[in-house]
């Protein structure tokens, strides 16, 4: 019983602090940042990674924001009312430290939200209470 215990302690360590890595497939790819229910969407117009862009957004009742960027690292905040959606049905929960990739653009699952960048290191954190660029 032991043994037991301690194979799967072992294997607790030794899984959850690897980052694992999706690959997001289609024209649109839903996931959700879990636990913070942040909420993202990777679009692809066309072949060309020019073309990609990630919104996240977070809702309750009272509340909502989202934040766009594209390919190019234009970022657009929106707060207010207008400014939420819902994901589809189906959509899939990933917890920290899953990485979700559509190149060029990676988001990181964090505790409490995502990080989505560029390689040149632009992009933005959102979380249930703020929205950070990133330079």
């Amino acid at each position: 019983m032991v043994a037991i215990f301690i194979g799967g302690a072992i294997f607790r360590v030794a899984t959850g602090h690897h980052a694992r890595t999706v690959t997001a497939t289609g024209a649109v790819y839903e996931f959700y940042a879990s636990p913070a229910k942040v909420s993202c969407e990777f679009d692809r117009n066309g072949s060309s990674p020019a073309g990609h862009e990630i919104y996240c957004e977070f809702a309750t009742f009272t509340f909502a924001s989202h934040v766009t960027m594209n390919a190019d690292g234009v970022i657009h905040v929106c707060h207010g009312a207008n400014c939420g959606s819902n994901a589809g049905l189906n959509t899939p929960t990933f917890l920290a430290p899953t990485r979700v990739v559509s190149d060029p653009i990676a988001c990181t699952v964090l505790r409490v939200g995502v990080t989505c960048q560029l390689p040149s290191g632009v992009g933005f954190t959102m979380t249930p209470t703020s929205i950070v660029t990133l330079k």
